[in-house]
């Protein structure tokens, strides 16, 4: 006499994987909708295609060339980790050696776990570092008056004025503000400019008192560029874009200050 067949057990659905891809799901549609939809009537999708899977090398290509290399930072940063490393192991040998003698096991914390342990610290500080990133940028963005979406092109004269205003933040730094200085140290090397760079844009430092500098005004020499885009005023602790029709007004408002790059 046959036993009576069982029922097959039915498959619970796996919760956590389904909740996984709707949550990548969800990223991929805020990405889409988010970044390629608005841009898609300007860029056909090969361009875009391109963009997303070799935009990449193009950033490598401008940011590898500049990076500089500290020695004592680096030896310090590997002798650090291979300290915290080793007393990290041997902490936890001592630990699960204690209670492997109280339930009267042999076993000893093997290193391949204090090296899983490390990744994931590591792991942390990059996703930190990211997270910390993505809220500086999001902050910038929304708090900037240059307009997200923008046809190709477009959008470069805003990103070298930017570039201008950094160096001229950290040369002023540099200098104490000096206006010989800062302006000696921003046509050096060290920061990168090209003298191409200085070409395609007016530079005008705003002086003070004791041959100080106080801000600067940037705008294109190309007239169709600045009749779009205006200039970038610093002065002080006011920082703003200043359309083209109020470019003539500042200029005469600082014209007694100004001196050229």
């Amino acid at each position: 006499m046959s036993e009576p067949i069982s029922p097959a057990p039915e498959r619970k659905q796996p919760v956590l994987k389904f909740i996984i891809r709707v949550i990548i799901g969800l990223i991929l549609l805020l990405l889409f909708f988010g970044f390629v939809w608005p841009v898609l009537p300007y860029s056909g999708i090969p361009q875009l295609i391109g963009a997303f899977a070799f935009g990449w090398l193009r950033f490598f290509s401008r940011t590898v060339p500049k990076i500089s290399l500290n020695a004592d930072l680096i030896c310090m940063g590997v002798l650090c980790i291979v300290l915290i490393l080793f007393l990290a192991h041997r902490f936890m040998v001592w630990i699960s050696a204690s209670i492997a003698a109280s339930r009267k096991v042999s076993w000893i914390w093997p290193w391949k776990w204090t090296w899983c342990g490390l990744g994931a610290v590591l792991l942390l500080f990059f996703v930190g570092m990211a997270m910390g990133g993505m809220v500086h940028q999001i902050g910038w963005i929304t708090s900037s008056p240059e307009p997200w979406y923008e046809i190709k092109g477009r959008s470069m004269p805003y990103g070298t004025m930017r570039q201008l205003e950094l160096v001229f933040r950290m040369a002023k730094d540099d200098t104490n503000g000096n206006f010989e200085n800062v302006r000696r140290a921003m046509k050096g090397e060290e920061y990168g400019i090209s003298t191409k760079t200085f070409q395609d844009f007016h530079f005008l430092f705003i002086t003070e008192e004791r041959n100080n500098v106080g801000g600067f005004i940037i705008f294109p020499r190309n007239p169709q560029e600045r009749s779009q885009i205006g200039a970038l005023y610093s002065f002080g602790e006011k920082q703003e874009y200043i359309s083209s029709e109020k470019l003539p007004d500042l200029l005469r408002r600082h014209q007694a200050q100004l001196v050229a790059f």
